[in-house]
């Protein structure tokens, strides 16, 4: 009985999008998101819903379905079952009013990731900040970030590394510059984007916390990195760290 539960949640969150998803969308999220053989998200299944579609139907199924239920959808075969599971899992979070809830949705937020289910930028840059970032900075600290940022996993990587982004807003930038020179060296352009990323998001609020660590590194920062990292600069400045 708890199965076919589990079953009609999982099968009402796939009726709801085979209501508005397309096949050209779903042609278009399979080459955009890599599912091709040898892609970062080799093998991924879309049914073709927008993110707007999708983020209405976890506000839709946030209320009532079950934690049994969403650990099911989290581990489902389909990219928006998975991306529902998670904006459901982060909204809990943050509905949450003790810290032993907030604490159990971390640890099932970096066990799914941990076990490949959170394994695509997009799911990742939407709840990360949310979910491990906050409860990083609330509860344990950026040596949580530090820890996950050693993990042999591109996404576990990027995970960290997003988690910083709710640092920058409290104004911290330490961890997003132990990480981006932690990550100098990575081979992988979706860690270049993200990391340049947070640097371009601290310069917003600290240019000189920006311009300090391009001083030492842009000469070493992959070229992806440093043009996310200095895309709000002035055009004057961009091109003196790009051509030097």
């Amino acid at each position: 009985m708890e199965t076919e539960v589990k079953n009609k949640s999982i099968q009402a969150i796939c009726a709801e999008l085979k209501v508005v998803a397309t096949r050209e969308r779903k042609e278009a999220s399979a080459r955009y998101f890599q599912t091709q053989p040898g892609g970062y998200g080799e093998g991924d299944l879309f049914f073709g819903a927008t993110v707007p579609d999708q983020r209405k139907i976890a506000k839709q199924f946030s209320p009532n379905i079950s934690e049994d239920d969403l650990n099911l959808a989290l581990t489902n075969s389909y990219h928006e079952v998975r991306f529902i599971a998670l904006i459901i899992l982060a909204d809990w979070y943050k509905k949450a009013k003790m810290q032993s809830q907030r604490l159990n949705y971390y640890n099932l937020y970096l066990a799914k990731a941990r076990e490949g289910y959170i394994n695509n930028w997009d799911l990742i840059d939407t709840t990360t900040p949310h979910i491990v970032g906050h409860f990083c900075y609330h509860y344990e600290s950026a040596d949580n970030l530090y820890e996950i940022a050693k993990e042999d996993s591109l996404w576990m990587q990027r995970i960290a590394v997003l988690g910083t982004a709710y640092f920058i807003k409290q104004k911290d930038f330490l961890p997003t510059l132990m990480l981006a020179e932690y990550f100098l060296n990575h081979p992988h352009h979706l860690m270049h984007k993200a990391t340049g990323w947070m640097l371009r998001e601290m310069g917003k609020l600290s240019k000189e916390s920006l311009t300090t660590f391009l001083d030492e590194y842009h000469k070493r920062m992959p070229r992806t990195m440093l043009r996310y990292a200095i895309e709000k600069l002035t055009e004057g400045e961009r091109q003196l760290y790009l051509n030097a």
